[in-house]
């Protein structure tokens, strides 16, 4: 018996044609599917945006309403025409009382961009702590939006503990000492921040005139992060100020006018309360847990029945300390 014939195996061959055919195919889908352009921006499509915060700081409210709009390129500050909706029956509701928002044209602050005014709804009312305001939008043709609204009520109770003398922030030079402002809110609050500000009269070549200026916190101050959620176990607020960033205050406020007539009239302590609505809306926008993250898969926020937009409430607390006519920063 003869053995059988050995044949020479070429694998090695093999794998070289098949390397060369794997980019080959790969290059021949890539070219096929470039006969479409590829385009980042989707498909557009026109929202109803509205805003409007109510609170009982003013006897005056105020609505804007707006179209989205889309342009050619990528550059947003492409258009020049604001997008304002006018002409629309706008009312605010609370209980058996209706509030018509009136169109009213605005001056604006600056005309860098659109040089066109605001149109803006108004109505001539405080709102009330406590209370719930629906706001009802007609556009007609069957355009509508709704949307609903509790503005925080009353603190219950709001004081302040200090370590060291307000009237004489210099005292104690080598040490870092606390003022407390503390509060006991509703569950209608869900944010807060606090605020300490100095209220002084400078005089100019016009006259007197009322200034004020905030002592910031220590560290990590940032307007981004300034609300907070309250206590749900008690409801309590607390924010502090230091002995060291007020002096420092008062200090570049007479270093910056050195040849100016100055005198220091009153420290003056805010709690700024925000409503559930207004809470989401400001956590969505400044809220990421991880501040080096790049991902954006938070979805707008929107208490609109359609559209986007917002409709909150907040409210503002203060607590004044009056500072003696002999204050020893006056100048």
């Amino acid at each position: 018996m003869q053995p059988c014939p050995r044949f020479p195996a070429r694998p090695r061959a093999h794998r070289h044609y098949i390397l060369l055919l794997v980019p080959a195919i790969a290059g021949a889908l890539l070219f096929s599917s470039c006969n479409h352009s590829f385009s980042p921006k989707g498909p557009f499509k026109q929202q109803l945006v509205t805003y409007s915060l109510l609170t009982d700081e003013r006897d005056r409210q105020f609505v804007r309403i707006y179209q989205t709009y889309d342009v050619d390129g990528f550059d947003p500050f492409q258009n020049k025409t604001d997008g304002q909706v006018v002409g629309a029956q706008v009312a605010i509701v609370d209980g058996n009382t209706t509030y018509m928002m009136r169109d009213t044209i605005l001056p604006r602050a600056s005309t860098s961009h659109y040089d066109s005014p605001i149109h803006a709804y108004v109505g001539d009312f405080s709102a009330r702590r406590g209370r719930s305001y629906q706001l009802v939008l007609d556009l007609g043709q069957g355009n509508s939006a709704t949307a609903t609204v509790t503005v925080p009520d009353y603190l219950t109770r709001l004081w302040m503990v200090t370590g060291f003398n307000l009237d004489e922030p210099g005292a104690e030079q080598k040490k870092v000492l606390y003022v407390w402002i503390y509060a006991a809110s509703t569950a209608l609050t869900k944010g807060y921040a606090g605020q300490m500000v100095v209220q002084y009269q400078m005089l100019t070549p016009s006259g007197w005139q009322d200034r004020e200026d905030e002592v910031p916190p220590d560290e990590g101050y940032s307007l981004t992060n300034r609300v907070i959620s309250r206590n749900n176990e008690n409801g309590g607020l607390s924010f502090s100020r230091s002995n060291v960033m007020y002096r420092s205050l008062l200090l570049a406020i007479t270093g910056s006018n050195p040849n100016t007539s100055i005198v220091f009239k009153r420290l003056v302590f805010r709690v700024l309360q925000v409503d559930q609505n207004l809470y989401d809306y400001y956590k969505i926008v400044h809220g990421f847990q991880d501040p080096y993250t790049i991902r954006y898969d938070q979805p707008d926020f929107t208490d609109m029945s359609s559209g986007f937009g917002l409709f909150g409430g907040y409210t503002i607390d203060t607590l004044v300390h009056e500072l003696p006519p002999n204050f020893g920063y006056n100048q």
